[in-house]
């Protein structure tokens, strides 16, 4: 996976940001720690400014956090 390469130093994104893995991991957390979606705003490459270091395609990540919330308060 992306994130196994990226830990590895196989996949490198950039020499001077955070790597795919770091990137994903800081998303993630950002979502931990509010609890939500909000104000992860995207721009119309499915990019957004909201998280320090983060310059990945957020988009599916998104709909797929979105997804599994819709699931949790359904039950």
């Amino acid at each position: 996976t992306k994130k196994d390469a990226a830990k590895n130093g196989t996949y490198v994104m950039t020499e001077d940001g955070l790597n795919w893995a770091e990137q994903s991991e800081a998303l993630s957390q950002y979502v931990i720690d509010n609890q939500s979606l909000d104000g992860l705003t995207t721009d119309e490459n499915g990019k957004t400014d909201a998280v320090a270091g983060v310059s990945i395609s957020i988009s599916t990540f998104t709909e797929f956090v979105q997804d599994c919330m819709n699931q949790a308060a359904a039950k």
